[in-house]
């Protein structure tokens, strides 16, 4: 039986008959073929470098500040907004698709909190601090879903993102019964936004361009980062399909962390080719650390 996972790599029709009925079927037989442990681009570097232009200039004159992005407070990168990822859809082509993958119902949980608000020192003019007022509430509701984007025209789904929400964040924990549709339509826009956000390659990416890739993920990103990389301890060019100036080795992970300190590294590994992997790749998982985060931007 095929499920909506399957991939359909080529089929044709053979008639059959039938022990039982003897009648004849058209019956779809699928043939897949074998793809060798290492793959290849399937576009010349320079088609890659021209569809990232084209990106660039759809963010620069398409996409509005305040509108399409803007900084979320609390951080210090702009963020891709629902109108912004819209646009970006509009302008590929594409439609979101969902489904639910967790929810969590529970009307009559009882939720103990203590609440911190950055305000103005009560005594201290021109000083702020962070204040906590505990209270409680009931009600708890948290919903992941899985947003797909699909190619109008063809049908074909190009790609994923997960988002979460839940009454237990700080903005909804004190009235959750009030909330439940808008962690649900929270939890979608996240979906949203990230899956049209642009999965970029950091080996592909310039050395002098790396700060502006890792804010990307930095302002992105909400608890989890994985990095899979050609690791090497200093920065090392290397040769891509003879051009130059195209493929870097690097301590990707490590230059993240150096960079934004709160993503705090909670594992690592190797992933070998001949063990169904596309290449030798070195892996690092990296884990958001809000508490430190606040604190670093408190008192940097």
């Amino acid at each position: 039986m095929m499920t909506d996972e399957t991939e359909v790599i080529d089929v044709e029709f053979e008639e059959i008959e039938t022990e039982a009925e003897h009648v004849t079927e058209s019956v779809a037989v699928v043939r897949r073929e074998a793809v060798a442990g290492l793959i290849r681009p399937v576009a010349q570097p320079a088609e890659v470098l021209e569809a990232q232009e084209d990106v660039r200039k759809l963010v620069e004159q398409a996409l509005k500040p305040g509108r399409d992005y803007d900084t979320i407070p609390g951080t210090s990168k702009p963020t891709l907004l629902k109108p912004g990822s819209e646009r970006i859809n509009a302008a590929f082509g594409c439609a979101p698709r969902y489904r639910i993958l967790e929810k969590e119902i529970d009307h009559d949980r009882p939720n103990e909190y203590v609440k911190r608000t950055w305000a103005w020192h009560p005594t201290e003019r021109g000083k702020k601090v962070w204040t906590e007022e505990p209270g409680t509430s009931a009600g708890l509701y948290r919903y992941v879903l899985l947003c797909q984007l699909v190619h109008r025209e063809s049908g074909v789904a190009i790609g994923e993102g997960v988002g979460s929400c839940s009454t237990m964040e700080s903005k909804y924990i004190d009235r959750p019964r009030d909330l439940e549709n808008t962690v649900l339509k929270m939890a979608k826009k996240r979906a949203q936004v990230d899956c049209v956000l642009t999965c970029g390659f950091l080996i592909h990416v310039p050395p002098e361009r790396l700060k502006e890739a890792f804010a990307a993920i930095d302002g992105r990103a909400q608890k989890w980062v994985v990095f899979a990389e050609y690791y090497a301890p200093k920065c090392t060019e290397l040769e891509y399909r003879g051009e130059d100036q195209m493929l870097w080795a690097n301590d990707f992970a490590g230059l993240f962390m150096d960079e934004y300190p709160w993503w705090v590294l909670s594992g690592c590994g190797f992933a070998y080719h001949r063990d169904g992997g596309m290449d030798d790749l070195t892996w690092f998982r990296m884990m958001r650390d809000s508490y430190a985060e606040e604190r670093m931007r408190v008192n940097p």
